[in-house]
């Protein structure tokens, strides 16, 4: 006789009628409840493609997988003020969800009670509100959700599942596409052997983390790492928080990521490593343009281990510890930009090798944002360090360390670091090299030397900026300690560092070379202070041989492949082709610039080499001796190269008797004879570069 199995199904439709314009739609919305296994599957089956809500009015043991089909689009809910559990002591996945299927879980607790497996293996479309996903084991990849399609994850919590020994993502493992808004992946873990990511979440595909929180998650296995999260693919954080996760034998204690992260907004905070990266092991790109990573602790970078690329804008990085050196960042091999935002108050167990940043073999570039308060040094560098702007400040020790590599200080300032501002030396193999061309160092202090800069063995050339109030409080060289190596002094300023009440701004000790290029006080001193600052006015009268078009002067920076600053069009005509026209450019701030003239259809002519000096109000390029009354503009020049030549004639030739204006040297209006001959005339003329002698500064 056939065993009866006793169920209770119900089913509810709701039809409402809507009358509009004398048509009547049916809007079906069946509910569905169940107390049984069985019962559950009936009413998936019941529901085929209607969207439909099935309530669990009991809790439901599993003794085998609960397969959603593609086509489906159901919800599975527990009655209000109720919450009914789907459980299973089997070794099976507990729900099953295949492509095309659309299901909602909400309300529910999906529970391991004995056995291996995971919760949830989605590969369709899975929306999870205030449900729980726990206490779930697996020897493979995500004990809590194994994610291949869409999950958007509003509320409720993935906890306490774990992986004893082979595969990542003891929580979520997802190389689809899921979506945080809300809820906790907490209390995760894996664990035994194997190359394994993520106690948390392991992501090979699309995470978008809006809110919620991942946290408290272990990895205690050997190998790849991430105690929180584990990434290869996508990660995008643009809220929430993921704290005090866990990596007991690897690196990255919140985020391992080898793939993409962009941190938008959140916190990554209280995360350990027992090797690198407390808080972040970047070892792909990572981009941070908001949020805090704070209160993390590693071996190496407690807060940020960095091995490829990473971007800091408008963020923080504060308050993390290393028990050897980086407290707050450690850049080994990779290549961090700092474009604004702030580095502060790193710490270490050893104060002698603990530094807030800490470049290794990479590179370092500073545009602007703040570096401030550790226990250490703020900045130190083996490799390539370049400050464009921003600040360095109120460290325990110097502001910046460069010992055998390359430090450029263009712009911002050092200061008030209580172990003085910046130390150079060579590293046994290589001198290093130091260049300052503006900026400002002022207002260290020094417990013994170099106040301001103490170089032993390397190479500094200052050409700007200034090195102003420093303190050494026991030996010389209050703003330059110069122990051995190499001191070019073509310009800027260093004045007012004193020791003892006694002036003392630059001290040279045992084998130093000291080379003092600056003859005008308008671009640099030792002893007195810069000139005010303001802007000048640029300009130059000429007069144009060919005067059938008009001129066009640029103002390039630096050199004539410089960026344009400004140009301006000098109107010439026949009528007043003796009469000098003048070019003006005002408001030109201290530098160094290049004038180019330019004429359609006519070689050009540089100056290199113009130079704004700091308290100069006007430049006359016209009173410079090398400069000609008239401009050497050549004819011919069709192509714009530089030089009249072969391919100017075909261009002219190609266009006889037509009205390309570059080819119609006399300005006609109709390319003939007369600019052919004006052409051959010029044959081989070049564009004319001179440089400016600077003989005339005001």
């Amino acid at each position: 006789m056939k065993k009866k199995v006793s169920y209770c199904l119900m089913v509810v439709t709701t039809i409402v009628f809507l009358v509009v314009t004398g048509n009547v739609f049916i809007s079906a919305s069946p509910t569905i409840t169940v107390n049984t296994e069985e019962g559950l599957r009936q009413a998936v089956g019941q529901a085929g493609n209607m969207p439909t809500t099935i309530y669990l009015n009991a809790d439901i043991e599993l003794i085998a997988n609960f397969v959603i089909p593609g086509g489906v689009d159901i919800t599975i809910t527990s009655p209000p003020g109720q919450k009914f559990n789907l459980t299973t002591n089997r070794n099976m996945d507990i729900v099953t969800i295949q492509a095309g299927a659309m299901v909602t879980i909400e309300n529910i607790l999906i529970e391991r009670l004995d056995g291996t497996g995971r919760g949830i293996h989605n590969a369709g479309h899975l929306t999870m509100n205030d449900s729980r996903i726990y206490g779930n084991v697996l020897n493979g990849n995500g004990a809590g959700v194994r994610n291949t399609g869409t999950f958007i994850m509003n509320s409720g919590k993935i906890s306490g599942n774990s992986i004893p020994s082979v595969g990542g993502g003891g929580g979520v493992d997802n190389t689809g596409t899921f979506t945080m808004n809300g809820g906790a992946i907490r209390n995760n873990a894996i664990s035994g052997s194997g190359q394994r990511r993520g106690g948390g979440v392991s992501n090979s595909g699309v995470f978008t983390m809006n809110d919620g929180i991942i946290t408290d998650n272990r990895h205690s296995a050997g190998g790849v790492s991430g105690g929180g999260i584990g990434n290869t693919g996508t990660f995008t954080m643009n809220g929430g928080t993921i704290s005090n996760n866990i990596i007991s034998f690897g690196s990255g204690g919140g985020v391992f990521s080898s793939g993409t992260f962009i941190m938008n907004d959140g916190t990554i905070n209280g995360n350990s490593a027992s090797r690198e990266g407390g808080g972040v092991y970047a070892r792909g790109t990572f981009t941070m343009s908001g949020g805090v990573i704070s209160g993390n602790t590693a071996i190496q970078g407690g807060g940020v281990q960095n091995r490829d690329t990473f971007t800091m804008t408008n963020s923080t990085i504060c308050s993390n510890e290393a028990s050897a050196d980086g407290g707050n960042v450690h850049n080994g091999g990779g290549r961090f930009t700092m474009e604004s935002g702030t580095i502060s108050n790193s710490s270490a167990s050893s104060s002698v090798s603990n530094h807030g940043f800490m470049g290794r073999n990479s590179t370092f570039i500073m545009e602007s944002g703040v570096i401030s308060g550790g226990t250490g040094t703020g900045v130190s560098n083996t490799q390539a360090f370049t400050m464009n702007g921003g600040t360095i400040d109120n460290h325990a020790g110097r502001g910046v360390v460069s010992r055998g590599g390359t430090f450029n200080f263009n712009d911002g300032t050092i200061n008030n670091n209580m172990g003085g501002g910046v130390a150079l030396f060579n590293d046994g193999i290589r001198t290093g090299v130091a260049t300052m061309r503006g900026g400002s160092i002022k207002n260290n202090i020094s417990p013994d030397r170099g106040g301001g800069i103490l170089f032993d063995s390397t190479r500094f050339t200052m050409y700007g900026g200034t090195i102003e109030y420093n303190f050494a409080e026991i030996e010389n060289g209050s703003g330059i300690y110069q122990a051995r190596g190499t001191f070019n002094f073509n310009g800027g300023w260093i004045f007012n560092n004193n020791n003892n009440s006694r002036s003392d701004n630059h001290h040279i000790g045992q084998v130093g070379v000291f080379n003092h290029n600056v003859l005008d006080i308008h671009v640099g001193a030792i002893g007195s202070p810069p000139p005010i600052v303001q802007d000048a006015t640029i300009t130059a009268s000429f007069i144009v041989p060919n005067p059938v078009r008009d001129v066009t002067v640029e103002l390039r920076q630096d050199t004539a492949s410089g960026n344009l600053l400004t140009s301006t069009s000098v109107a010439i005509t026949q009528a007043n082709s003796a009469i000098p026209v003048i070019a003006t450019f005002s408001d030109v701030p201290p530098g160094i610039y290049t004038l180019i003239f330019r004429q359609p259809g006519h070689t050009s002519f540089t100056i290199n080499n113009v130079v704004v000096i700091a308290g100069a109000s006007s430049v006359d390029i016209s009173q410079d001796p090398l400069f000609p009354g008239q401009i050497p503009l050549r004819p011919g020049n069709a192509t714009g190269s530089g030089q009249v030549n072969i391919a100017d004639l075909n261009i002219l030739l190609q266009n006889w008797m037509g009205d390309y204006m570059n080819a119609n040297i006399t300005g006609s209006g109709q390319i003939n004879i007369a600019d052919l001959n004006l052409l051959l005339q010029n044959w081989m003329a070049e564009s004319v570069v001179i440089y400016f002698s600077q003989e005339h500064l005001q």
